[in-house]
This record gives C-alpha cells, structure tokens and sequence, in this order.
C-alpha cells in the first residue's frame, strides 16, 4: 500500500491493518528506525515512500523448549500434542 501510495488517512490505514492510530504510528516509527524513508502528503492523504525502498523479513519456527513451554502457558504444562509432530508421528494422506 505504501509503494501504491494508497494508504488513506492514518485512521483509514490503521483501521484497515486493525490497529489504533497510535499504534500505526509506533510502527511507522519502528519502520523509519530501520531506514525506511516513509513519508505521509496531506494533499493526497497517503504515506508513501519517499524514494524506492525493499524490505527482506525472514521467520524461523522450532519447537519450544519445556522451559519456555511452561513461561509461555503460565507455569502449567498442557497435555495437548506438540504443534510440531515428531516425524515418526507425521501421518500422510493423499
């Protein structure tokens, strides 16, 4: 939406992403720390990017340990399966 300059007003682009107006702006503060160059034109009521710019954002996933399961859950430990399966527990269906 930035880089289509069309983001609306920042009540329009904060109710669109499903956050309050101060925590759109807290992200676009946290964008700006890491160099993007977003700017907002009251005449077309958008933020854009003031000049090209890309951001890479990458996601590993791992089980937790049980010492972060029991942080996580409050101290109590859930009998519930893993999210992630041990191999030999992974079932394939056509």
């Amino acid at each position: 939406m930035l880089t289509r300059q069309a983001t609306g007003t920042p009540a329009e682009f904060a109710d669109f992403l499903g956050v309050s107006r101060t925590t759109l702006y807290e992200m676009i503060d946290e964008l700006r720390s890491w160099g993007a160059p977003i700017q907002y034109s009251k005449s077309q009521r958008t933020f854009y990017y003031k000049e090209p710019y890309e951001i890479s954002i990458s996601c590993t996933l791992r089980p937790l340990r049980h010492s972060e399961d029991i942080i996580i859950n409050g101290g109590i430990r859930s009998n519930q399966r893993s999210f992630f399966p041990d191999a030999n527990e992974i079932t394939w269906c056509c």
